[in-house]
């Protein structure tokens, strides 16, 4: 078995990516502002710009996927193990770290 390494897409690439996926497939001219939000919630993901660019409503997906992502990764904490043992507010901003650096 060979690994691929498979990198996210540059801001400049997804966002014109999802415009030619949108006029494509939906005949729709999304605004630029739009696709600035949506990029800033999934980032350069493929996988995440491919579910939000063949959503009826972009933003709704990208909040989704943002949610499930958050939900995924509090489930994983015990494998942190006994060290992890922080507040509440400290361990929310351990964790919003954790996922934030995955933006790209």
């Amino acid at each position: 078995m060979e690994v691929i390494s498979i990198r996210d897409l540059t801001r400049k690439k997804a966002l014109a990516a999802l415009k030619r996926y949108r006029r494509r497939y939906y005949n729709e001219s999304v605004e630029d502002e739009e696709l600035e939000n949506v990029y800033k919630l999934v980032g350069g993901r493929l996988s995440y710009l491919n579910r939000v660019a063949q959503a009826k409503n972009m933003m709704r997906k990208a909040i989704e996927i943002c949610e499930n992502e958050r939900i995924w990764l509090l489930t994983q904490c015990g494998i942190l193990g006994s060290a992890f043992l922080l507040g509440p507010s400290e361990m929310n901003i351990y964790l919003l770290l954790i996922f934030r650096s995955g933006d790209g």
